[in-house]
């Protein structure tokens, strides 16, 4: 008896998970023992037949011209291929005297009518799966321009079903927030950040374990600031965004080289941070023993090295002593009530208004260099992106626009985190200690033994006039490095 190989294909898993497989092995079961044939063996595919590179495909291919069956039996014509250069490889194997049998259709594939009948059906398939394809990518380019995402859902989200907003996933969408919280600080590589949310229970899809892959989508991905990108441009997303448009573009300066150098070996708490007081060199931190110290490597500088443990105690002891006096509360409050903060309104929304139409002219002189064909497609959507990503900053400074007069109101806010500075840094990760130092004083520098310090342009004037010197206490020693606080000059 001849033997034949079955094959039966679905385009999805959903349609697997149906009665579709099992609809198609019956047919060809029973025309198989009708015909007095043998199946000598199955072959399943979950895969589109319109294009090449079918696995199980190929392999039953490669088996038929090994000898291992006399021919091939299918459902209808367009389960075996709807593309024309698979229709080819079978028409060849026709031609070497393998049968090539239809269940649902007696057709004579050895006959020149019935090779004739097979040939029309299958150029209908190929001709229905083209219009399927233009039909698919017509309902993606209207979800796109809706605002709605027609993929998968990156991680972070969750898919709703076809047709609803992903949402954000309650668990996974903090983690991956922190994961551009965390890079922006420049104290992660990919590789590192990789291993640290690993560790604090950040997964990937399907619930794998998180790669180095994942971690580069996420940063890269302006999903999470409400820009959709893919290859048909960029266009503005209706769902709730992770992370703002200035967070995302702060992380692609970072990711391009061009703001903060990544460190991955070595987080000392003060890297970059602290100033040699003689020459304006960074002091570079390195291990000894048991402590870590910084000095610096500026040739022939007498300036000494400093523990970072005695480093530590003397920033405390200077935050410790950072405080507003009564005088000085009253003055900020009698400055806050004199401002015009309507007129501040007014000339910077005029400002975002003049930058947003600079934006859209330059909109439309890439435009028409990329109908001049000056640019490529692929320029012209990657800059297009951007001046998108530009656009919807100058949006997010409208809304926040629209709150200053509240925010520059919450003095009373200021003054309690002011005198929470001490318990704060104390309870704050390195991380956070490094941001705090930062915002809190303007420059950090060692001199002769002692950490000097000088507090940023809002602490001594949070109201936002020009800054003007605040005398503070002096501080105490700290061990053998004692911290002095120099005023603003």
């Amino acid at each position: 008896m001849t033997q034949c190989f079955g094959y039966v294909r679905v385009s999805t898993l959903k349609q697997g998970d149906g009665a579709s497989l099992e609809a198609q092995k019956d047919a060809i079961t029973g025309f198989a023992s009708h015909q007095g044939l043998v199946i000598r063996d199955w072959f399943e595919e979950l895969e589109t037949a319109s294009k090449r590179g079918r696995p199980i495909f190929d392999d039953m291919m490669s088996q038929l011209k090994a000898g291992k069956a006399q021919g091939i039996i299918v459902h209808r014509w367009d389960r075996i291929a709807r593309n024309f250069m698979d229709w080819a490889s079978i028409s060849e194997m026709a031609d070497q005297g393998i049968k090539i049998l239809c269940a649902g259709d007696n057709i004579d594939f050895d006959s020149r009518s019935g090779r004739l009948m097979a040939d029309i059906q299958m150029v209908i398939a190929a001709d229905h799966s083209r219009n399927l394809s233009i039909e698919v990518q017509k309902g993606q380019n209207q979800r796109l321009k809706q605002g709605y995402w027609p993929w998968r859902a990156p991680l972070g989200y969750i898919d709703m079903g076809e047709g609803q907003l992903k949402t954000l996933c309650p668990k996974k969408a903090p983690l991956v927030k922190e994961v551009f919280d965390r890079y922006l600080t420049g104290d992660y590589s990919i590789t590192s950040l990789t291993e640290v949310m690993r560790d604090r229970g950040l997964t990937g899809y399907y619930g794998q374990p998180l790669v180095r892959r994942n971690v580069e989508q996420i940063l890269r991905n302006p999903y999470y600031c409400g820009q959709l990108k893919c290859s048909r441009g960029v266009f503005q997303g209706v769902h709730k965004p992770l992370i703002t448009v200035a967070t995302f573009q702060a992380v692609q300066k970072i990711k391009a080289g061009r703001h903060v150098k990544k460190q991955t070996k070595h987080r000392y708490l003060f890297r970059n941070l602290i100033s040699c007081g003689l020459c304006g060199r960074t002091l570079t931190g390195e291990r000894q023993k048991a402590h870590i110290y910084y000095r610096c490597h500026g040739r022939d500088c007498p300036e000494r090295s400093y523990r970072e443990d005695i480093l530590e105690t003397a920033i405390r002891a200077a935050i410790a002593r950072i405080r507003w006096t009564d005088d000085q509360i009253a003055s900020f409050r009698r400055k806050l009530a004199s401002r015009d903060l309507f007129a501040d309104q007014d000339a910077l929304g005029a400002s975002l208004n003049l930058r947003a139409a600079d934006i859209q002219t330059r909109q439309s002189r890439l435009t028409d260099l990329f109908v001049d064909g000056s640019i490529s497609d692929a320029e012209y959507q990657m800059r297009k992106g951007q001046l998108k990503l530009d656009l919807a900053r100058i949006d997010e400074e409208r809304v926040e626009l629209g709150e200053l007069k509240k925010r520059q109101g919450s003095l009373d806010d200021l003054i309690v985190f002011v005198s929470s500075l001490p318990d704060l840094y104390a309870a704050s990760m390195p991380s956070q200690k490094r941001r705090l130092l930062k915002h809190v004083f303007d420059t950090r520098r060692t001199l002769a033994g002692n950490c000097i310090l000088t507090p940023a342009d809002w602490f001594n004037d949070p109201v936002g006039t020009p800054p003007t010197p605040v005398s503070l206490p002096a501080a105490q020693d700290a061990q053998s490095a004692p911290a002095t606080i120099a005023t603003k000059k």
